[in-house]
């Protein structure tokens, strides 16, 4: 609204009231709860060195960060239990590298359907280890169709092969 960028009369609409939890990194006490849950929801599990390890995250983004660390996990390791070595990989970090920071500054020129949409494709990619017949199927496109999209979003299918 500050901006100009948000109908004030909306706003009124959705504001009935102003909640603010807690942060995750004030409230540890209930971190070990919240990944069981998340853990028994992705059928995923992590060595207790591995949780040591993210109980000194700061987590920025809450318990949704914690969830979708979680998520990433099942993604990107097959493993049974998930080791304090994978954690860094999993983990949120704000810093970027030069090159990334010229991506993601095309990405941010992007309007929002087309960021969901690259997002998804990246995300199935992980998934299916790069093989685009699968990411194919998985998204309901065409490969033909897929194949365009790959080279529209500049996504390249063998970073995500193992």
């Amino acid at each position: 609204m500050a901006q100009s960028t948000f109908r004030s009369d909306l706003y009124f609409r959705l504001y009935v009231l102003n909640l603010s939890p807690p942060h995750l990194k004030n409230r540890m006490e209930d971190f070990d709860d919240l990944l069981d849950f998340f853990c028994n929801e992705y059928n995923v599990s992590f060595s207790e060195d591995a949780i040591s390890l993210m109980k000194k995250h700061s987590w920025p983004g809450n318990i949704r960060e914690l969830k979708n660390t979680v998520a990433r996990a099942k993604a990107l390791f097959s493993e049974t239990i998930v080791e304090e070595d994978k954690i860094e990989q999993l983990l949120y970090t704000p810093v970027l590298k030069l090159k990334e920071q010229k991506e993601n500054f095309k990405d941010l020129q992007m309007p929002v359907i087309k960021k969901i949409e690259k997002e998804l494709i990246v995300k199935a990619m992980i998934l299916h280890h790069g093989n685009q017949k699968k990411v194919a199927k998985e998204l309901g496109l065409a490969r033909s169709t897929l194949f365009e999209r790959i080279k529209k979003y500049n996504i390249n299918p063998a970073e995500y092969k193992n």
